[in-house]
């Protein structure tokens, strides 16, 4: 229901209105002066607004007309103005728009018509509504609303100063309960004062001296750790300088020394391929003083000894006699056995094979 009553005040030529909507069933609006207290009036239900609406040629429907009617009022958007004219200046308009210059017979009475004017991109629709004079108030309806306004002003009053007499006791009771701290809080301070006073007579000199012997103090403490810091970051980077020379130099010696190692780890390598190439001259020597020794044994008996037995320098090896032939395939199958003949033994020198 409040939704469907609206109160505002509105401006027409620089004069203050009161207005008042009521849309529930049908439109009514009541239009009052400030200043003289004059009244005007209507009520109109849907059909009219509809067929209104539709002689303007831009149809609109109840619901839709009095919504724009309230952002009219509430200046809610620009496509809707509002303006408020009497009998003789609707006439005007009219005779301006046919551009007839004969004067009409004009009845001048005290209505007025609300003009609804909804803008659009390229056109204009203006709504009248007109409005009846009510006249003035009736003084004995004034006096009543007058007394009843008297009334409440009274009941407001009574209450504020009700209100007002109750804030002044709990601001009082609050600044009560502050003096009582800041008194309590002065005592406290004006007895370290006098503590301190107690102080300072006894021998205020001394405690300045020893006071300003210690700010000196503190100062030398400061110069002296400021200088020592200082010298102690003077022998920190000559130390980092030094290693940092330090650490150059085995760098250097460590190449040097790894170019070094480089030339002795080449000829190991190249005296171990040399070492696993065999001696082909030396090989067939050996065969052929194997076949010798085997040609000579065969007369003779020879008797096999072990290659681990100590051989004799001094010893004259005796003469070859001739050897059968299973010695001598016993000495080609076993070539780690020597030839001894007694009592003169003879080693035969075996290679082993490659």
């Amino acid at each position: 229901m409040s939704e469907n009553i609206l109160i505002t005040t509105y401006t027409f030529h620089q004069r203050q209105y009161l207005m008042k909507l009521n849309s529930a069933n049908c439109l009514e609006l009541v239009l009052t002066d400030k200043q003289t207290g004059e009244e005007w009036e209507c009520s109109y239900d849907v059909a009219y607004i509809e067929d209104l609406t539709r002689k303007t040629g831009n149809f609109k429907q109840f619901e839709i007309f009095t919504t724009m009617l309230k952002s009219g009022l509430l200046k809610t958007t620009e496509c809707i103005s509002l303006d408020l004219l009497t009998y003789e200046d609707l006439e005007s308009m009219r005779v301006r728009k046919v551009k007839s210059s004969s004067r009409v017979n004009m009845n001048s009475n005290n209505r007025r018509y609300l003009i609804v004017t909804y803008s659009v991109e390229f056109d204009k629709i203006k709504y009248p509504i007109p409005l009846e004079y009510c006249g003035l108030p009736d003084p004995a309806i004034l006096q009543a609303t007058v007394r009843k306004l008297e009334a409440k002003l009274k009941r407001a009053e009574e209450a504020l100063c009700t209100k007002n007499d109750h804030n002044e006791r709990r601001h009082t009771k609050t600044l009560e309960r502050r003096i009582d701290e800041l008194t309590i809080e002065n005592n406290h301070l004006t007895g370290e004062v006098k503590r301190l006073a107690r102080l300072l007579s006894r021998n205020p000199r001394s405690q300045v001296q020893e006071l300003q012997n210690a700010i000196i103090q503190l100062e030398k403490s400061v110069q002296f750790e400021r200088h020592s810091h200082h010298r102690l970051v003077q022998k920190l980077q000559s130390d980092k300088m030094m290693l940092a020379d330090e650490l150059e130099r085995c760098r250097k010696s460590e190449r040097a020394l790894r170019c070094k190692m480089q030339i002795p780890v080449k000829n190991n390598q190249t005296n171990k391929k040399i070492k696993k190439t065999p001696n082909v001259y030396d090989t067939m020597e050996c065969r052929r003083n194997i076949t010798k020794a085997t040609q000579r044994s065969r007369s003779a008996s020879p008797r096999l000894i072990r290659q681990d037995k100590p051989f004799d320098s001094n010893r004259r090896p005796s003469k070859l006699q001739p050897q059968s032939r299973s010695s001598s395939a016993s000495m080609r199958q076993s070539p780690k056995y020597e030839v001894e003949d007694h009592p003169l033994p003879l080693k035969i020198a075996v290679p082993h094979q490659v």
